[in-house]
């Protein structure tokens, strides 16, 4: 579409090139985002809300109770725009359950009392 110049500006087209640049905390896939999230075992067992950090802004996320690592977990509408327009891609969270290297005496005594009351477990 062509429109008159302002200022006495020459007419003509307008071109706009973008550079869209890799994020290190999520990766693109078409309208998706692509994110991992670490949680810990704790958060794995019990179930938890945490925070994400996404383009600016702060998703809630729910994890389930039994999360294991690898799991994902989606977030309907909160990726981009699709091409051309449309609702909004998905935001999916690629699960790393972290496991302590070390316990202190009191957990540790507490995994041990808990296992030691599931008959299949041996400690």
């Amino acid at each position: 579409m062509k429109e008159k110049a302002v200022f006495w500006g020459a007419s003509g087209d307008l071109y706009v090139e973008i550079d869209v640049t890799e994020e290190e905390s999520f990766r693109r896939q078409e309208e998706h985002l692509i994110g991992g999230l670490e949680i810990s075992y704790l958060q794995a067992l019990l179930s938890a809300e945490v925070n994400f950090p996404v383009c600016g802004r702060s998703e809630k996320v729910q994890i389930p109770r039994g999360t294991s690592s690898g799991d994902r977990i989606r977030l309907g509408g909160k990726g981009f725009p699709r091409f051309g327009g449309g609702r909004r891609g998905d935001l999916i969270l690629e699960i790393e359950v972290k496991m302590p290297k070390k316990l202190g005496k009191k957990e540790e005594q507490l995994l041990r009392e808990i296992a030691g009351s599931k008959r299949r477990v041996s400690v």
